[in-house]
């Protein structure tokens, strides 16, 4: 376990997603399907946060002592980062949904819309977290 925590590869959490593939090809599918994908992600996402919230709250409202206390500041930045990870893909999935609402019924032809202007502004935001 100790020569495992010291090694540095596989530090990125890693995300596998057929929705996100999905997602990434949605223009060989409908409109509908895409807007039907990005609803599951969604509801998937804020199902877990629920879920993970309950989990929490369960723990941080419990009469006597939380198990495993010696751990307890590592499994807060355990969980803390699942329930931050559901709540940014919900509000992901939720402004995709938005911006996929207002594009033509064959998605293919969608209007750029400022594509670079809107890539440049992103890194800009999430630079500024």
């Amino acid at each position: 376990m100790s020569r495992w925590l010291k090694d540095p590869q596989a530090t990125y959490p890693q995300i596998e997603s057929e929705a996100l593939l999905k997602v990434l090809f949605a223009e060989q599918g409908t409109k509908d399907d895409l807007l039907v994908t990005l609803a599951s992600i969604r509801q998937e996402a804020d199902e877990r946060r629920r879920w993970l919230a309950s989990i929490a709250n369960e723990i941080s409202t419990a009469q006597g002592p939380w198990p495993f206390p010696q751990r307890a500041h590592v499994n807060f930045l355990y969980v803390s980062f699942l329930i931050e990870q559901s709540a940014t893909i919900a509000r992901w999935a939720k402004s995709a949904e938005r911006q996929a609402r207002s594009w033509p019924d064959d998605i293919s032809e969608a209007p750029e819309r400022d594509f670079g202007a809107k890539l440049r502004a992103l890194v800009r935001q999430s630079s500024e977290g």
